[in-house]
């Protein structure tokens, strides 16, 4: 089984980001599949879920999933309280 830290060794500088943003957050990663999707839980009361996608395949991603989640969950961009 692949642990987050194996599947980020691979990643570009723009998802390590966004992976540090996350933990900044209190943001959890569960599992990572075999094609390197990882489940990550936020720590509010309304236990907010995402699927991240560590190695993408448009330069796009990045920034398109913070815009996706600031609209949909708890996120604060740039990973502050």
């Amino acid at each position: 089984m692949l642990t987050l830290d194996d599947a980020l060794a691979g990643a570009s500088s723009a998802i390590k980001a966004l992976f540090e943003d996350a933990d900044k957050q209190g943001w959890e990663a569960g599992r990572v599949t075999a094609d390197y999707q990882v489940r990550m839980h936020c720590p509010c009361p309304r236990q907010h879920n995402q699927w991240f996608d560590v190695r993408p395949e448009t330069h796009e991603y990045e920034a398109r999933h913070r815009s996706l989640l600031a609209q949909r969950t708890c996120w604060r961009e740039g990973g502050g309280e």
